[in-house]
């Protein structure tokens, strides 16, 4: 199985450069905290409100992540 790295700043450069070399070995899930634009090496990028805790949660659920933020 392939280790997960999640991305926060997805559309920064810095964030855009991890997804360019982490993408063939790593599965990414990469998040802005505006809309997206669109994709980077076929890697979508999700809204994400590091201030809504419920946000947070869903991502990360939906990227298959236990949290423990309750």
């Amino acid at each position: 199985m392939a280790r997960k790295i999640l991305i926060t700043g997805g559309e920064g450069q810095l964030g855009k450069a991890l997804q360019r070399g982490l993408s063939e070995k790593f599965k990414l899930l990469s998040t802005s905290r505006k809309t997206p634009s669109g994709e980077i090496n076929n890697q979508k990028i999700q809204k994400m409100d590091l201030t809504d805790k419920n946000n947070i949660s869903d991502i990360l659920i939906s990227f298959n992540i236990r949290t423990h933020l309750n």
